[in-house]
């Protein structure tokens, strides 16, 4: 489910950001529609969802199920395919991203460095080396980094979608009492809509603190999210002003 706000990312490199963001906003949402609640729908009425286990893949066992030849062997293309993908989307976030905290001085200005084709070597690598070590570690003790990532991240998204709609309301804000017009793409129903999406994911992590089959999830979550708030706080009280280079274009 996540991964929605790397739209943003890419739109501000497009010609008509704005745009941009419209639409790909779109597509995820129709995405999310067709991909995930008609496809568990779709799931839910071949098999019992009890009896999905974490690391198998509920398609290939719903296809077995009705007797689909070759099911694993679809699946398995199908969803190489949608993992390749994912990953080359996080492998260019990854690296944009770094490019911009190094810029504003929140990361090693060794990340922010271009070369001659006004590429950020520093980030490219950095994020590679981070998908090697990824591997490597799977690979080592598939079942204990698999189960971390996958706890880890349960209430971190959670957490990032949260700080998203503070700062657009924020920002939102701010805008207005500068009195600056308003943005190419604007919040339905500013800002109500915005507090209830905040409430019911403030909400959705009551109930993972309190659900037994979650509460690991949120701890680990938990220990996440402390680890990048204290380091966040330890860059702001050791940040040094420093000239910033040009973005990329």
């Amino acid at each position: 489910m996540t991964g929605a706000e790397i739209t943003t990312i890419a739109a501000a490199e497009s010609e008509q950001p704005g745009r941009a963001v419209a639409r790909m906003s779109s597509a995820v949402i129709g995405r999310i529609l067709v991909f995930y609640v008609v496809s568990l729908f779709l799931i839910a009425t071949v098999i019992p969802w009890n009896t999905v286990r974490s690391g198998e893949s509920p398609f290939t066992l719903a296809l077995n199920t009705m007797h689909v030849p070759w099911a694993g062997g679809i699946m398995t293309v199908i969803i190489l395919t949608a993992v390749l993908s994912c990953m080359n989307s996080a492998f260019y976030v990854s690296s944009r991203v770094l490019f911009i905290l190094a810029e504003r001085g929140d990361a090693p200005q060794v990340l922010v460095k271009l070369n001659s084709r006004r590429v950020p070597v520093g980030s490219v690598l950095m994020g590679a080396l981070a998908g090697f070590l990824g591997i490597i570690a799977a690979t080592e003790t598939p079942k204990v980094v698999f189960d971390f990532l996958v706890s880890s991240s349960g209430a971190l998204a959670v957490y990032i979608y949260m700080a998203i709609a503070v700062a657009q309301i924020t920002l939102r804000k701010r805008r207005e009492r500068n009195g600056e017009p308003q943005p190419p793409v604007v919040m339905w129903l500013f800002p109500w809509l915005s507090y209830a999406a905040i409430a019911a994911m403030g909400a959705v992590l009551i109930a993972m603190a309190f659900t037994s089959g979650l509460q690991q999830d949120f701890k680990f979550s938990c220990i996440t999210l402390v680890v990048a708030v204290a380091a966040y706080f330890m860059k702001k009280w050791t940040r040094r002003p420093a000239a910033l280079p040009s973005a990329i274009t």
